[in-house]
């Protein structure tokens, strides 16, 4: 009989996630080569992840609205809540595609003409506490 020590139960279980995690990884790789670059490539966009957000960006370097496709894409978790497109790697589809400037643009629309106060009190300061 084999002894059940912690330190092997921990190595069995350290490589079951090992093969988890490199399973899960597989899986985004082949949808995002299979499904959302082909998309990327027929609607002249990029995809980034952003801060855990999937990005699509114009050869303007604007974001654009997410395809419902992709919107359900990231809506799809397994029981460990594991949302498929954190394991996505960025695509580009132009070497010109600056997201930085995509996210500088984005920020200015969504900011124009409000006030400090608004700011200070928009959810997005609220996590700055």
């Amino acid at each position: 009989m084999i002894s059940m020590t912690p330190a092997k139960i921990k190595k069995r279980i350290d490589a079951f996630q090992k093969q988890y995690e490199e399973e899960l990884r597989n899986l985004a790789e082949e949808v995002l080569q299979n499904r959302i670059i082909p998309y990327c490539k027929e609607h002249k966009l990029s995809f980034v992840m952003m801060n855990g957000v999937p990005r699509l960006v114009n050869q303007s370097n604007e974001y654009v609205v997410l395809p419902k496709f992709m919107r359900n894409l990231f809506e799809v978790t397994d029981d460990h809540g594991d949302h498929l497109m954190y394991w996505m790697n960025d695509f580009k589809f132009s070497d010109t595609t600056d997201f930085n400037e995509a996210d500088e643009k984005h920020h200015k629309k969504a900011y124009t003409d409000r006030s400090l106060a608004s700011l200070v009190f928009s959810p997005a300061f609220a996590l700055l506490r």
